[in-house]
């Protein structure tokens, strides 16, 4: 259990961007992320095998910047529509893009499915991570991932594929709608496993972790068809 903002932090990072990497270094937006990446995705509600047709992209850009806290220097992790103010200094660090995938088929019948992708790089854009994964359904304001999947390689294409349950709903601020553009997530709300069995939620409310109500802001990207 976490006790800590450390602890909290960390759980939070690692439910975002870690995870093992499949010959990450090669993997690149332009040359992977394409309908073959879905193609292997879990059966879903009104499953009828079809191809997808196309997939609507939502990105949030992560990167790590100099603030000024009380006259201190300081390095924070900062979505790139934050409304924080920054000092003017170049920085060279890693830097990570999130992923929010609509799915759009005529095997999804009755709803689209939702994919969580996180993928991390270095300053010379040479990827580092790829995952982790999760797949899931939007209802309202809020994505209910009941399936993690992993990113395989299988050359040269990359493909999301089916790993284990999991039991992690991704709360917005508000209800969602296409029109607007942009999705900002509030709370992150995961089903942990007690030890002594059964399940207790921990609820990750962004804004007071990050101390950013846009940590978590992914704006459209494009649409993959």
């Amino acid at each position: 259990m976490w006790t800590s903002k450390k602890h909290i932090c960390f759980a939070v990072i690692t439910l975002l961007f870690c995870q093992c990497k499949p010959a990450a270094n090669l993997f690149t937006y332009k040359g992977q992320i394409n309908l073959a990446f879905f193609a292997q995705l879990p059966a879903g509600p009104g499953n009828n095998l079809a191809k997808i047709d196309s997939v609507k992209v939502y990105r949030a850009v992560l990167k790590e910047k100099l603030v000024e806290r009380d006259e201190v220097p300081e390095y924070k992790l900062l979505n790139s529509k934050s409304a924080f103010d920054t000092v003017n200094y170049k920085v060279s660090k890693s830097y990570h893009y999130l992923y929010l995938f609509q799915v759009y088929s005529a095997r999804y019948t009755l709803d689209t499915p939702w994919v969580y992708l996180g993928t991390s790089y270095r300053p010379d854009n040479t990827c580092t991570n790829v995952g982790p994964a999760y797949y899931g359904y939007l209802f309202m304001y809020q994505y209910n991932m009941k399936r993690e999947l992993k990113v395989s390689r299988k050359n040269p294409q990359y493909q999301l594929v089916d790993k284990d349950t999991i039991d992690l709903n991704i709360v917005l601020d508000r209800v969602f709608k296409p029109e607007d553009g942009f999705i900002r997530v509030k709370q992150m709300i995961l089903a942990d496993k007690n030890k002594i069995g059964g399940t207790k939620p921990v609820i990750f409310t962004i804004p007071k972790i990050f101390n950013d109500p846009d940590a978590l802001f992914f704006s459209y990207y494009n649409t993959i068809k």
